[in-house]
C-alpha cells in the first residue's frame, strides 16, 4: 500500500489517538490582537456523529445535522431547544463500519430552490462494494421529511480504499452544485489519482443536477473547464472528465463559498507536514501528488515540477497542530467583527482556530487564534448561520459549538 505515515488517512484516523503535542496557549495574535474559540451551543441536544450542520436557503428557523451513521435530523433554531426530529433515514444503504472510519453519510446540500422543487442532495458511502454515491431526495413537507424512496442515484465512484472520499457537497452561486472527491486512499496517491484527468478521484467537481441528458442524471454546465470531454458518472472515463472544475486534490474535506464574493475556499488534507487553504480558480491543478502545499512531495525532495500548477493560500503545519484541516467560511457575522472577511479554520486532531485573509497589499496572511489543542472533541465542519455567525459540529461528543471572540471559557466542552 506503499508508505504509511501516522497522519496518511487524511481526516479522522488521527483524532481516535490524539498524537499531536499542544503547540502552547490560547494567546492573540499580535498582528490582530484577537482570540477565538469554540464554545457549546444548543447545551439540550447531542447527536449521533454529527458531520454537517446545514440550513434551508434563505431560512434561519432551524438547523439540519447529517449524522454520519446516515441520517438528517433537525431542530428549531433556540438556544433552548431539546428535541430533534428524523427527517432522512438511509442508514441500510451507508458503509459505515466505526466511528473514527472515513466512510459513511459524508455531507448533504439544499437546492437553492427548495422552497419551490424540495429537492436535497447528500453524498454517502455504500457498502460491499464501497462506492461515494451523490443522490437527490425529495420532500413534500417543506423539508419536515424527505421520501429515502424517492432517492435518484447521480454519480457513483468506486472508492479502492477506505480513507479519502471527500464528500462535502455545496450550490455556488452559479446555482450549480460542487463536490469534492479524495484521491482514492492509501497513502502518497498510491492509485494515481491526482493528476489523472480521467478520474473524479483527486478532483473538484461541477455539476447541473437539474439539467438530466441522455447520458447522465445532470448536466455538464457550458463554461466547465472540460466541457466537451466526456462525462463521467461513473467516476472515470476514457477522457478528461466533463465535470472536473479543478484538480490535483488529496481529500478536499470541507469547502465553501463567500457569501459576499462567491469565492470558493477549499481546506485540503495533506499527508506529511502540510495542510493546505487553496482559493480554487477554475480549471485549475493543485499539484497533488507532486506537491503538498508549496514543498515539492515526498517531503525532502527537490527539484519538483512547479509549472502549471497553483499554490495554496495558506499552509498548516504537523507543529503548529495541523493533522487533518477543516476549512469554515468567510466570516461575516457580527459576534466577532475583527474576525470579519477572514477565512475561518480549525483542525480536526487538535481543534486549534486559524484565519486567511488578504491585506491591504493583496497578500494572503495566515493567523492562529487558538493554539491550545484539545483532543476531546474532533471539530470536523462547519456551519453557517443566517446571520453570518459561524459554528461547528463534534464527531466524537455529538455537541454544537459556535465560534466566539476571546479565549476558551468551557474550552468547548
Amino acid at each position: 500500500m506503499g508508505r504509511i505515515s501516522r497522519f496518511s488517512f487524511g481526516l479522522l484516523a488521527v483524532i481516535a489517538g490524539g498524537v499531536l503535542q499542544a503547540c502552547g496557549s490560547s494567546a492573540a495574535d499580535s498582528r490582530t490582537g484577537a482570540t477565538a474559540s469554540f464554545e457549546r451551543a444548543y447545551p439540550k441536544l447531542a447527536f449521533d456523529q454529527p458531520i454537517a450542520l446545514v440550513r434551508r436557503p434563505g431560512d434561519g428557523t432551524r438547523w439540519y445535522v447529517g449524522e454520519k451513521t446516515g441520517r438528517i435530523r433537525w431542530f428549531e433554531n433556540s438556544p433552548n431547544a431539546s428535541t430533534s426530529t428524523l427527517a432522512l433515514d438511509i442508514v441500510a444503504r451507508v458503509m459505515n463500519p466505526e466511528k473514527f472510519d472515513e466512510r459513511g453519510f459524508l455531507g448533504f446540500a439544499f437546492h437553492p430552490k427548495f422552497a419551490q422543487n424540495g429537492k436535497l442532495y447528500v453524498n454517502y458511502v455504500t457498502p460491499r462494494p464501497d462506492r461515494s454515491r451523490i443522490s437527490e431526495f425529495t420532500s413534500t413537507d417543506g423539508g419536515d421529511s424527505f421520501d429515502p424512496e424517492s432517492e435518484r442515484i447521480l454519480i457513483e465512484v468506486n472508492q479502492p480504499a477506505s480513507n479519502h472520499n471527500g464528500g462535502h457537497l455545496e450550490f455556488g452561486p452559479d446555482g450549480y452544485l460542487y463536490s469534492g472527491f479524495g484521491d482514492g486512499g492509501a497513502a502518497d496517491d498510491y492509485y494515481g489519482n491526482g493528476q489523472r484527468m480521467t478520474t473524479l478521484l483527486g478532483k473538484m467537481i461541477r455539476i447541473d443536477p437539474d439539467a438530466r441528458t441522455a447520458k447522465a442524471e445532470y448536466g455538464i454546465p457550458a463554461d466547465n473547464p472540460f466541457a466537451d470531454d466526456s462525462v463521467c458518472r461513473k467516476g472515470s472515463g476514457i477522457a478528461t472528465c466533463a465535470e472536473i472544475w479543478a484538480s490535483g486534490m488529496r481529500n478536499p474535506w470541507r469547502f465553501n463559498f463567500d457569501r459576499e464574493t462567491g469565492e470558493l475556499w477549499v481546506g485540503d488534507v495533506m499527508q506529511d507536514n502540510f495542510e493546505e487553504i487553496n482559493l480554487i480558480a477554475k480549471g485549475a491543478n493543485y499539484g497533488w501528488p507532486i506537491r503538498q502545499g508549496k514543498h515539492c512531495f515526498p517531503t525532502g525532495s527537490t527539484g519538483c515540477r512547479t509549472s502549471g500548477l497553483t499554490d495554496p493560500v495558506a499552509e498548516l503545519l504537523r507543529d503548529e497542530g495541523g493533522a487533518s484541516i477543516i476549512a469554515g467560511y468567510v466570516y461575516r457575522g457580527n459576534r466577532a467583527p475583527k474576525l470579519r472577511g477572514r477565512l475561518i479554520f480549525t483542525d480536526a486532531g487538535s481543534g486549534i482556530i486559524g484565519s486567511v485573509h488578504r491585506d491591504a497589499q493583496g497578500n494572503f496572511v495566515r493567523e492562529l487564534l487558538n493554539t491550545r489543542a484539545d483532543y476531546t472533541v474532533s471539530y470536523v465542519s462547519f456551519g453557517e448561520a443566517a446571520d453570518g455567525e459561524m459554528y461547528v459540529v463534534s464527531l466524537r461528543n455529538g455537541t454544537i459549538h459556535k465560534l466566539v471572540l476571546g479565549p476558551a471559557g468551557n474550552g468547548g466542552k
